[in-house]
């Protein structure tokens, strides 16, 4: 059993996924869970593996959801083993396809995941999780201060699963639009206009295509 008194980083759930290959958020048609701050905990500390390897692989967040007809989708970090096969291309092309079928209204809730808005069945909760995203190497005791309202620490781990499911957004379009023009632009023209980017950071879009 957790002990919520302590620091949740240090908590057995906190270690496990540190040392797991990966997260699997799976979300119901009311992303009911990015609205909970242990679920946003959890994402953040996701989020934070992301660029740091282990074994040689690195970490991988990845986002499911069902469909009306029972049918599973999947967003993923990189591409499938099927995809890997292809050319580069290709595999980013099928990509894109595969995750075109993951439900809109889902996509369009996850990307509005506000962890300062977050709920917790206890107020101490919250206000630990919170500070421990402001002050992650805080010790127990400095998590129990009140936690601001904002925080950029905050609005970083909400900015990145919007940047992250507008990713999958922008390449599902752009698998179903793909023109060859689109696609020699995207590498060699540097005023390559904004709509295509669907509003994302030019480097996020540089990561999906390169």
């Amino acid at each position: 059993e957790f002990d919520f008194d302590g620091n949740p980083r240090k908590m057995p759930f906190s270690r496990a996924l540190k040392l797991s290959g990966g997260l699997l958020l799976i979300l119901d048609e009311s992303c009911a869970v990015l609205t909970r701050i242990w679920n946003c905990f959890e994402v953040s500390l996701a989020m934070e593996e992301r660029d740091k390897w282990r074994w040689g692989k690195p970490f991988l967040l990845d986002v499911a959801a069902v469909e009306y007809d029972d049918q599973a989708h999947l967003i993923t970090d990189g591409l499938v083993p099927a995809e890997q096969r292809m050319e580069r291309m290709m595999g980013l092309l099928a990509k894109g396809q595969r995750e075109a079928g993951f439900p809109i209204r889902i996509l369009d809730q996850a990307m509005q995941m506000d962890v300062a808005s977050a709920h917790a069945s206890a107020a101490k909760d919250k206000t630990k999780l919170l500070n421990s995203l402001r002050l992650p190497w805080a010790k127990t005791r400095m998590l129990l201060q009140d936690a601001p309202d904002s925080d950029p620490s905050y609005e970083a781990v909400s900015r990145a699963m919007r940047e992250k499911m507008g990713a999958a957004n922008l390449l599902s379009s752009m698998a179903r639009d793909f023109r060859t023009e689109h696609y020699a632009g995207l590498n060699t023209d540097p005023q390559i206009s904004a709509p295509l980017y669907g509003g994302l950071p030019r480097h996020e879009v540089s990561r999906i295509i390169n």
